[in-house]
């Protein structure tokens, strides 16, 4: 399905026959799928040179497209009028994840009014496009475009620009669902077997839960933005973790290994994190030999850092970061009052770059030289969105950069949202 809403189907690679795309109106070998600065893929042949407007040599006929993938291992889709812009699944790849009741985890990303009108006025050409709003000043020509197309004023400009991605179960089986934050969702519904889900046209209304939330900002001196994650208490059991006690002790805190887990049915599970399906094209399809299930999820890193490694310049143990994380978290759900449904999530750490440099898609952890590498909480990952991308080489911006390409701070590159978003007024006005 792409961003508008219509639905394709993957054309299979013809057996022994190389992928080809239309240049002009000559056919021609693809080399490499690469992203440029405004976050657009571009297609490169045999010699090097991008193939301008590329359009799919299809078998088929109606709406099919081909698969191809680019440098950083994303599924890129082009049919027969050229690429389409589509998204599915978890960061990384197009697994997905289902909860111990049954549910499919669902996720739904939004960004701010500061964000909409940067947009706009960048893609029309009515302001600067080369980097997210980090100055007075640009809030300013910000809120003078709100102002310019439909009298909009906005509120809370200070924010600058934010986008907010959110992961959800179906509360209707959670054991306490009065505990989560909630919403009404439509979802969809599927003919179901043991390998594959195909949607049926009886889309369902539901009460749905939150399990995790990223926050994403652009702050004064970041225009890389900075990342941070929430997620609800319950939801994995954590790896162990070292953190420094009030003497400035290390106390390490071993592997889970008893309760109950929204996202594992075992703890000790020596193989978590396993994908047991993807979702490719609205269809379910099971995958690595198991059935469409839920699997067992471990917070590798519960705090962003791994053990025995620094995760940034000014923390020199995990057990350090790790014990800050921790403090911020005693300290604000202490201000909450009585039982504050906020009481039972939690900050798991934030990650920004050193003096907001372009992300380079590297962490401090392994490359402590570079001045983009990810600090603070430099192996952040949501057990939620990431659950298949922790490790000790993986941050935010292994994907959110153009690593392995030149840096950059373009929105396009930085946001994932920013290049399929339409703008909110023709590039006419003002």
């Amino acid at each position: 399905m792409d961003k508008q809403g219509h639905i394709f189907e993957v054309e299979k690679p013809v057996p022994n026959v190389k992928p080809m795309l239309l240049k002009g109106t000559q056919k021609t070998m693809i080399s490499r799928v690469e992203t440029d600065a405004s976050g657009k893929h571009v297609f490169k042949d045999l010699s090097g040179q991008i193939i301008e407007n590329p359009k799919a040599v299809l078998v088929n006929k109606g709406n099919f497209v081909q698969e191809f993938k680019d440098t950083k291992g994303k599924s890129v889709f082009v049919g027969a009028n050229g690429p389409i812009e589509s998204e599915e699944g978890q960061a990384g790849g197009s697994h997905g994840l289902m909860a111990q009741n049954g549910s499919l985890v669902y996720y739904i990303t939004m960004v701010n009014d500061v964000f909409a009108f940067y947009l706009s006025g960048a893609k029309n050409g009515n302001i600067s496009g080369a980097q997210f709003p980090t100055t007075a000043a640009q809030r300013d020509s910000i809120c003078a475009i709100a102002r310019a197309n439909g009298n909009i004023l906005l509120p809370d400009s200070n924010a600058l620009a934010m986008e907010i991605k959110t992961s959800w179960v179906e509360a209707s089986s959670l054991p306490d669902p009065q505990n989560y934050i909630t919403i009404e969702a439509v979802i969809p519904s599927y003919t179901k077997t043991d390998s594959l889900w195909t949607p049926t046209n009886n889309p369902q209304t539901v009460k749905l839960a939150m399990l995790g939330m990223h926050v994403v900002g652009s702050v004064a001196g970041h225009p890389e933005m900075v990342w941070a994650t929430f997620e609800e208490k319950n939801n994995a059991p954590n790896a162990a973790y070292q953190y420094l006690n009030s003497d400035s002790v290390v106390v390490t805190v071993p592997q889970d290994s008893t309760g109950k887990w929204t996202l594992s049915s075992n703890a000790l599970d020596p193989n978590p994190n396993q994908a047991h399906f993807k979702a490719a094209v609205n269809t379910l399809i099971a995958e690595n030999g198991f059935t469409i299930s839920a699997s067992n999820s471990q917070m590798s890193f519960p705090w962003g850092s791994a053990p025995n490694v620094s995760p940034n310049r000014e923390d020199g143990s995990s057990a350090a970061s790790n014990s800050e994380v921790i403090s911020i978290n005693n300290s604000v759900l202490g201000w909450l009052v009585g039982n504050d449904i906020r009481k039972n999530y939690l900050l798991i750490g934030a990650t920004w770059t050193s003096g907001g440099a372009a992300p380079s898609g590297t962490s401090y952890s392994t490359n402590p030289t570079d001045p983009g590498a990810a600090i603070g909480t430099s192996l952040l990952a949501n057990i939620t969105m990431e659950t298949y991308k922790q490790s000790n080489q993986n941050s935010c911006f292994t994907c959110h950069s153009n690593n392995p390409g030149a840096p950059t701070l373009s929105p396009g590159i930085i946001s994932h949202v920013y290049t399929g978003i339409t703008p909110l007024f023709p590039a006419s006005a003002k």
